[in-house]
């Protein structure tokens, strides 16, 4: 039914202060105005009604977006959104209203880490554009500054400041081995890690929107470039406070030049620079940008530029954010994989619980490490998980060469002569006949690598099938896309056993949590526990890592990101001067 021309209505007037008086209709779209004394609305002119479309149009309508138009929406959002640095105490609504002069607000969200941050997105880029005009530049002093015209801007501190009442849901932090206490199953525990867990919305905008203030830069001395996230930040694996991976794609340049080429009757050519190689482009590219962040930039600092690694990265931090990022160029591949095990994670809704419980279990466990060394990865681990969901009798999940069988002819996908093919329209693949639950199937896990032949097979989630090894590492974990890369290579033979070890105990602990008394811990609580490992880990010649007594969620995004970077000090401290092993591959994300 269509919208009338006026509401009586009753309406929350703290909810009426964060709107500015302003709501949107439900049923079309259209804004329409709440009166100051709480109980009238009304629009400002006739609402058409709306056309109501058959059941069968309206299903085809609500189709899952595909990897790639996901990736576009986040980009658009972020292009047309700004950050702003604000007093600890500033009249939101004020400000808020403001801003509105400038444009439509289609979504905004105040965080808090040290000073209010405030994340806002217009409906269009006129709205920008109109900020970026009105801003003046900070008065210099005594110093020099560098005009620079960014989206991350500061309010004046000479604006009128009072106390801003705070949302009840940021509170106090939720202790994540609370939350499984209250649960009543495995079940129930496995799918409240992920929700204590995971990226919020506000932390995925923020992503994108640092990668869109990188791009921003870039483009001033390569206006083609494109920065891209990829992994745990686009994967659905990622966890609030992880790193934000990012990759500049140079790859665009090239198809533009050869386009030119053809399409233009021209016998002009831009005089460009030549490098020997690729590798070369990438490592002068990476410096330079490294030294935009550093001397130009003042929303990033401590630059470090890896360039002599496998794969080149810069590594920065975004500070209004307190995101870590690492900065590769053209690593399409990572990107593929990416979108590989974003279709896992929405192929079957059991994968992320297990694939989380997994890696909180080899956290607690300290079998992987923020430190470089011969630790097994996060990606490492979330192969190991979707190799034994295609053992499961049925499978839980397809493999990569079924998927590829499924794809369009638009899918075909070939990167520096890698096929990275799968299909996009996630319709198309059937549900897995398995009903296993949470439960059985993380006990399974443990189970079959307590006991897998890692020194005789290796685990390829292509084919899903174990297959003769084909090198000599104590571990291997064949790259989905890239077949002659070994994405374990890293782990020895001392964090294997480690390994199985731990998995064989886990096992173990699942089958007797029937007999622990009510006051003690079970399920996922008894996995969370940590062993002595720091000994072992000592032993192969890294440092040791404190594990923190327990693993905590906070609800407020900035709060959660600071606490991370900051629970553990020597290992941030370890982290910052560490470089990235030589055997970190392309497609390798954590």
């Amino acid at each position: 039914m269509g919208c009338p021309s006026r509401w009586e209505v009753t309406v929350n007037m703290a909810m009426y202060m964060r709107c500015l008086g302003r709501l949107r209709c439900g049923a079309c779209g259209f804004r329409f105005r709440v009166f100051s004394d709480g109980k009238r609305c009304s629009t400002s002119k006739v609402v058409r009604k709306p056309e109501v479309l058959p059941e069968s149009k309206r299903q085809g309508t609500c189709q899952r977006k595909t990897f790639v138009q996901e990736q576009a929406d986040r980009l658009e959002q972020a292009n047309n959104s700004i950050l702003i640095k604000c007093p600890q105490k500033v009249n939101q609504h004020q400000l808020l209203k403001s801003l509105e002069r400038h444009g439509n607000i289609a979504h905004y969200h105040f965080f808090e880490p040290f000073k209010t941050m405030l994340l806002l997105q217009f409906e269009r880029r006129d709205g920008v554009l109109s900020v970026q005009q009105s801003c003046n530049m900070p008065r210099p002093g005594k110093r020099f500054l560098l005009p620079n015209r960014s989206r991350f801007l500061l309010m004046s501190k000479h604006n009128d400041e009072f106390p801003d009442k705070r949302s009840a849901e940021n509170e106090r932090p939720h202790n994540l081995l609370q939350m499984l206490k209250d649960h009543s199953n495995v079940d129930g525990q496995l799918e409240g890690l992920v929700q204590h867990m995971q990226l919020t919305e506000e932390d995925i905008r923020l992503r994108f929107l640092v990668c869109s203030l990188l791009q921003d830069l870039c483009t001033a001395i390569l206006p083609s470039v494109q920065i891209q996230p990829f992994g745990s930040s686009v994967n659905l694996f990622g966890r609030v406070g992880c790193d934000l991976d990012m990759f500049l794609d140079l790859g665009n340049l090239n198809i533009e030049r050869k386009r030119t080429r053809v399409q233009r009757d021209s016998s002009l050519e831009f005089q460009v620079k030549m490098f020997r190689c690729e590798r070369v482009a990438t490592q002068t590219i990476l410096s330079v940008v490294g030294n935009l962040l550093q001397h130009i930039s003042p929303s990033f600092d401590s630059i470090q530029k890896v360039l002599n690694a496998r794969c080149p990265v810069l590594r920065f931090c975004h500070s209004p954010s307190n995101l870590n990022c690492d900065l590769t160029a053209s690593n399409r591949i990572a990107l593929c994989m990416s979108e590989t095990l974003n279709a896992f994670a929405q192929v079957d809704a059991r994968v992320r619980p297990l694939v989380f419980a997994i890696r909180c279990w080899a956290r607690a466990q300290n079998l992987t490490s923020t430190v470089s060394g011969a630790w097994i990865t996060n990606f490492s681990l979330t192969l190991l998980v979707l190799f034994f969901l295609q053992q499961c009798s049925p499978s839980v999940i397809p493999t990569i060469s079924h998927l590829r069988k499924l794809a369009d002819r638009i899918d075909h996908r070939v990167i520096d002569s890698v096929n990275c093919t799968i299909v996009s329209d996630l319709s198309k693949i059937t549900p897995s006949n398995n009903k296993q639950s949470l439960e059985d199937l993380l006990h399974g896990f443990f189970d079959f690598y307590g006991s897998f032949p890692f020194q005789k097979k290796s685990i390829n989630i292509r084919t899903g099938q174990v297959q003769r090894r084909s090198d000599d590492s104590p571990m291997e974990i064949i790259n989905p896309f890239e077949e002659n890369l070994n994405v374990s290579k890293n782990v020895n033979k001392r964090q294997l056993l480690h390994f199985v070890e731990l998995s064989q105990n886990a096992s173990l602990k699942l089958e007797k949590q029937h007999q622990l008394s009510s006051n003690q811990s079970w399920g996922l609580m008894t996995l969370l526990q940590h062993g002595p490992t720091q000994q072992a880990r000592a032993t192969d010649g890294a440092a040791s890592i404190h594990p923190t007594p327990k693993v905590e969620r906070f609800t407020d995004l900035f709060h959660s990101l600071w606490s991370t970077k900051q629970g553990n000090p020597e290992a941030k401290q370890q982290t910052g001067n560490s470089s990235p092993p030589e055997s970190k591959q392309k497609g390798q994300s954590e």
